[in-house]
């Protein structure tokens, strides 16, 4: 759509992603709180889902202002932010998947 359209950061509705945000960064921080209160938390390095989360959570923390000020920002402002933080994030992912450990079965 970016190629069709000339002007969509100002076309689109940004108002369901609000709340789709919202609901997945609750869900994130609920799935901290149990893994913070469990005995998880003495092998958090080698936990690869509190690294996917924490990934997300830089992301979308981090794309909400940029989101809600993209009519006063140009675009090749937004864009390398969220390239940024999309380069952030997925270095956070890959730190989590390099050091995680596969659990051994017995």
């Amino acid at each position: 759509m970016f190629c069709t359209e000339d002007d969509l950061l100002h076309h689109f509705s940004f108002n369901m992603l609000y709340v789709d945000i919202l609901l997945l960064l609750f869900s994130i921080i609920l799935f901290l709180y149990q893994t913070f209160n469990s005995d998880k938390i003495l092998g958090i390095t080698n936990y690869l889902p509190f690294w996917i989360s924490v990934a997300l959570l830089i992301f979308f923390i981090g794309s909400i202002p940029i989101l809600f000020f993209r009519t006063t920002v140009s675009e090749s402002i937004y864009f390398f932010i969220l390239f940024m933080l999309n380069l952030i994030s997925n270095s956070i992912l890959i730190f989590g998947l390099l050091g995680n450990k596969q659990e051994r079965t017995r």
